[in-house]
């Protein structure tokens, strides 16, 4: 009997998808993860159920969409999260790491946690082993990185040149600076941080492996490329911000949107710059990825190393992506466009998987149903993950989705949205201003909401007619709301 497979996750943070070779860059060079998905199933209609960190780093863990009761916002609040009781006494989260960890798996997470919209929580708190680094972590102040920076010969200070900084009325605003040239090697910087940590841990871990006597399941969240972009060399200078190709939807608003775009344009006072800063960022961040690539190559090379790689499932995922600057916006928010809700998700195994491409209907929390599975134990019910090992064996096409439901509820303030999402086309519901329809086919850079285009008429209602379907078999805290708006935006 072949011995469990072990697992390496592999994360980041807010990384569009199209800054990976493989999906299609025109600007970015990725040659680990590419070479990891020629020999991958490549899923290429994978989705965030909520393109904001906290609510679906919760949704890996669960397998639930915010309003199936898991966490819907990244705030310190007590109502950002339904699970818990209204007497504040905790309710567990369930998550499928305590049936890894009764099948035998020692689990283990290096980086980025940001479950739950509190200082305190830890990845120690749902069973993990690991550095133990709390909440969204200190990121460039984490105090084991500057001793890190010191074992290795270098300042504890780090030293910033080359800042641009947030450009809005609003007097400070946090992750500052936005983009910034780090001094000093790459060994310095936090990318290579966070790889090294992992090798450690999957060393410590190998040899029970090895012999199979453990399997294991590693999780690597890197802090990039989210906000903020501090570089080194040679990955800050790798691109000319002059020669980067910018989408057709660069700074375009585009017709008949909601209000709320136009007013968040500049929330992470980025639009605002001029455009020759706006592009300096964006190669910033492409550098920021190209030197994650490079991380994720290092730890692919020591699984090799290890003897690892042919018992070991490799995924590399995103939480969600980043509009860097497409319709005058970055970051993510109140907008529920494929630059932020499309992410990556590329999944190695060999001799299980064909290497290959799907267009099957996914989202990335379909991974911690997966991981259910892989444990032996069911998939708890309540929840609309699903695992993808009939897809990755080749026992099916699909998932059965007609359409992924995806949720937003608050980015700085309560905005509530909703979209169903057949892959070509998408159905945008805004509690606060007008509804979205886009023919992604015809219309890929959503500059067109074809809402009340008769044209589409059909084709929107029926996508409105599944969303809707799906808040009352769920119950969503958005249902009333939906109903009691739709007499003024009947189609």
């Amino acid at each position: 009997m072949n011995p469990p497979p072990n697992i390496l996750w592999i994360g980041t943070d807010e990384q569009h998808r199209g800054s990976i070779g493989c999906y299609g860059s025109v600007n970015c060079r990725t040659p680990h993860v590419d070479a990891l998905a020629a020999e991958s199933m490549v899923f290429d209609q994978a989705f965030s159920p909520m393109a904001v960190c906290a609510p679906t780093r919760a949704s890996i863990l669960t397998g639930k969409l915010p309003s199936e009761g898991s966490v819907i916002g990244n705030g310190d609040m007590e109502f950002t999260m339904p699970f818990r009781e209204i007497t504040k006494k905790e309710v567990p989260l369930p998550t499928w790491v305590p049936a890894l960890k009764e099948a035998g798996y020692r689990c283990v997470h290096v980086g980025k946690w940001h479950v739950l919209p509190e200082w305190e929580d830890r990845p120690s708190h749902f069973g993990f082993e690991g550095p133990d680094w709390p909440g969204f972590g200190q990121i460039w102040d984490e105090e084991d990185y500057r001793d890190y920076r010191v074992s290795i010969g270098l300042p504890r200070e780090l030293e910033f040149s080359e800042e641009i900084n947030a450009l809005h009325p609003m007097g400070g605003s946090p992750f500052e600076p936005k983009s910034a040239r780090l001094a000093g090697p790459v060994e310095g910087s936090l990318p290579y941080f966070v790889a090294e940590k992992t090798i450690e841990s999957m060393r410590e871990v190998a040899s029970a492996a090895r012999a199979g006597e453990r399997p294991f399941f590693l999780r690597c969240e890197f802090w990039g490329p989210h906000i903020p972009c501090i570089v080194t060399e040679p990955y800050y200078s790798m691109y000319d911000p002059a020669a980067l190709q910018l989408p057709e939807n660069f700074g375009v608003l585009g017709e008949n949107k909601p209000e709320i775009h136009a007013n968040m344009s500049g929330g992470w006072g980025i639009a605002t710059h001029p455009e020759d800063v706006q592009r300096r960022f964006i190669a910033s961040y492409l550098g920021y990825v190209s030197c994650i690539d490079a991380q994720v190559g290092r730890m692919l090379a020591a699984l090799d190393e290890l003897g690892l790689a042919e018992n070991t499932i490799v995924v590399y995922t995103s939480d969600h992506g980043d509009s860097l600057g497409a319709h005058g916006i970055y970051d993510k928010g109140p907008f529920m466009y494929d630059d932020i809700y499309r992410v990556p998700l590329i999944v190695r195994w060999p001799g299980t998987v064909r290497p290959g491409r799907s267009d099957a209907l996914v989202y990335n929390m379909d991974m911690g149903a997966t991981m259910w599975e892989v444990a032996g134990a069911p998939v708890p019910p309540g929840g609309s993950a699903r695992s993808l090992l009939p897809v990755l064996r080749g026992e099916a096409a699909n998932l059965g989705r007609e359409a992924i439901i995806c949720e937003l509820w608050l980015q700085w303030d309560f905005y509530p949205q909703a979209m169903a999402h057949s892959g070509r086309e998408k159905f945008v519901y805004n509690f606060g201003g007008t509804d979205e329809y886009y023919d992604l086919a015809t219309d890929p850079g959503e500059l067109r909401n074809r809402i009340r285009d008769p044209a589409v008429r059909d084709r929107a209602q029926t996508l409105k007619t599944h969303l809707h379907n799906w808040m009352k078999q769920v119950k969503s805290p958005m249902l009333e709301g939906f109903e009691r708006t739709q007499a003024a935006k009947a189609l």
